[in-house]
């Protein structure tokens, strides 16, 4: 979301300039600014008067409806002012970046004008609505929106019925919920919103939270679905933050790559998203990640806008995760590798993990409002009162192969970005690979088929290596079946330790290091790793159930549990 500013412009021009970017039109060859409104509009005479400020207005019936009325001034202060906010036409028109400095009230104004222009209030549910064609249009409004407090959702839909002329295939919808009507309905100058609405009391499943001075938007994710994709995957790096805001949330760049390394740049890859996703830039709009080049300035999930230091580009051929959100529609649902980190909260605290951790029916994390080095600490505004994320619900997460390229990115600073509207994290370490080789093929069949794959090494060892990589150790258990002593370690007939002849492994797993404990004598060069009993192990061996877990326990281990000896 783009940051606050502090720039205040007066109430009607600021209305103005939302109708303008609705229904009105800033000419590019001539010193020209046209409204487009109905003749029974309850704001048209407002607007006339506000408008007649820049000079003498030319109104007359547009060409092509008898009902409707084109409010004209060709003058070159007129045409300055709007131009300084709004660029480009039908699909491409958009807010210029001036727009951004504009204060909280400011802004307030400005979309009160749109939503006076291009909205419209529906009854039996009770939304305010908004359609347009332009994709960067829309997204400016949206974190506008949430800018100044106002849960909204962005969907993009087929065009259907009747409407302009157009070369887009596509309209963008503006839904703002009925909770968060009134917040706006002060600003607007038209009778869309009848003036005895009241909002119904409902269950707020969307809702802003703060964390750390950050604002996020916390909303359901609706699904999370997997599915082959055959094509180019896009990730950028961004120098300090290492962050950037893709398609709407906050997302992680990638922080360790190897440079003119060939011979190891064959067997490694990095963390990555499918080349559609959307990333968030400094301007408020969004570009695909695979068009993302170095220099480019994205937003980070802690506000700050950050520099895209490095871009990776990869071809792969592996399973991939598709997460459906709520609040983003299906064609935007995030498509990443099972490694890459997203922003979640878990046990309370709010944190990156990887995307394989995440379940449906948990939620990831949308930033709400943004900061930098040179803004102005803001007081009293709705976000820090509410929070500093917006919770989206995961509705289903699906895994499909994917075959093709993938990207990245390397954020300066923040080392995150905004991914699809989810906040996300540089991919710290892009072991994403390993190259299994024997000279004999037979030997080698086997091991590929019935232990890498059986034993999901691919991915185990990638998870290793990030693991060594970001805390300098790592430990490693294996489950082993064994008809000697079933897996206990312990020989029954001997009561020794069990050697597992003829054993063979069934998992490898990557243990909590909280539960690990390293302690070091000065009898010995080796350190003692010792495993430290947690609270759910405790209560196992207290209440003897799961019964097929506690009978899995060697006897002597009990007693140690119990008093969470190592």
């Amino acid at each position: 979301v783009p940051k606050m500013g502090d720039e205040n412009i007066g109430f009607g021009d600021a209305w103005m300039l939302g109708l303008a970017i609705a229904d009105g039109h800033v000419s590019q060859t001539r010193n020209e600014v046209h409204f487009t409104i109905g003749k029974h509009e309850k704001f048209r005479t407002y607007l006339e008067e506000k408008f007649s400020m820049f000079g003498r207005i030319r109104s007359k019936t547009h060409t092509s409806s008898n009902v409707t009325q084109r409010i004209t001034i060709a003058n070159e202060e007129c045409h300055s002012f709007f131009a300084k906010y709004i660029i480009g036409k039908l699909i491409e028109k958009k807010f210029t970046t001036m727009l951004f400095d504009l204060s909280k009230e400011s802004r307030l104004h400005v979309l009160g004008g749109y939503f006076d222009g291009d909205g419209s209030f529906n009854k039996q549910n009770g939304k305010l609505i908004a359609n347009n064609y332009s994709c960067d249009m829309a997204d400016q409004l949206y974190w506008l929106l949430l800018s100044v407090g106002i849960k909204v959702s962005l969907g993009r839909h087929p065009l259907y019925g009747d409407h302009y002329e157009t070369d887009s295939k596509w309209c963008y919808r503006l839904q703002i919920p009925q909770s968060d009507i009134l917040k706006l309905k002060p600003y607007m100058r038209s009778d869309k919103i009848p003036n005895d609405f009241k909002p119904r009391s409902i269950r707020e499943l969307r809702f802003f939270y703060e964390d750390n001075g950050i604002t996020y938007l916390a909303q359901p994710i609706e699904s999370i679905k997997q599915f082959k994709y055959t094509g180019a995957g896009y990730d950028i790096q961004i120098d300090p933050e290492r962050s950037f805001v893709a398609s709407g949330f906050v997302t992680s760049n990638c922080r360790f790559w190897y440079e003119n390394e060939p011979k190891v740049a064959a067997a490694i890859d990095f963390y990555c998203f499918a080349p559609e996703t959307q990333i968030l830039m400094a301007s408020g709009v969004q570009k695909s990640i695979s068009s993302i080049r170095p220099g480019d300035l994205v937003r980070s999930h802690d506000g700050t806008i950050n520099q895209v230091s490095k871009t990776f580009a990869r071809k792969t051929n592996e399973d991939i995760l598709n997460i459906q959100i709520a609040g983003v529609c299906l064609e935007k649902a995030l498509r990443v590798t099972k490694g890459h980190k997203l922003l979640t909260k878990i046990d309370g605290k709010i944190k990156f993990v990887q995307a394989q951790q995440l379940q449906e029916g948990g939620h990831l994390l949308t930033p709400s409002e943004y900061s930098d080095s040179s803004q102005k600490e803001t007081t009293g505004s709705d976000f820090d009162k509410e929070g500093k994320y917006i919770f989206r619900k995961i509705l289903s997460i699906k895994t499909s192969n994917y075959v093709g390229i993938v990207y990245d990115l390397e954020v300066e600073n923040s080392h995150s970005y905004v991914a699809n509207k989810i906040s996300c994290s540089n991919s710290r370490f892009p072991m994403n690979g390993f190259k299994l080789e024997c000279p004999d093929r037979k030997i080698l069949s086997f091991f590929e088929h019935h232990v890498v794959k059986k034993l999901k090494l691919n991915e185990r060892l990638k998870e290793i290596s990030s693991e060594y990589y970001m805390l300098g150790d790592v430990f490693i258990h294996t489950d082993i079946k064994c008809s000697i002593c079933g897996g206990t370690a312990i020989d029954p007939d001997t009561q020794e330790e069990c050697n597992h002849p003829g054993g063979t492994f069934t998992r490898v797993f990557v243990m909590n290091p909280d539960w690990i404990e390293v302690q070091r004598s000065p009898l010995t060069d080796d350190p003692l790793i010792v495993l430290i009993p947690d609270e759910e192990l405790q209560q196992i061996v207290h209440k003897r159930q799961p019964k097929a877990i506690y009978d899995r326990i060697p006897e002597h281990l009990k007693p140690l549990i119990m008093a969470k000896a190592p």
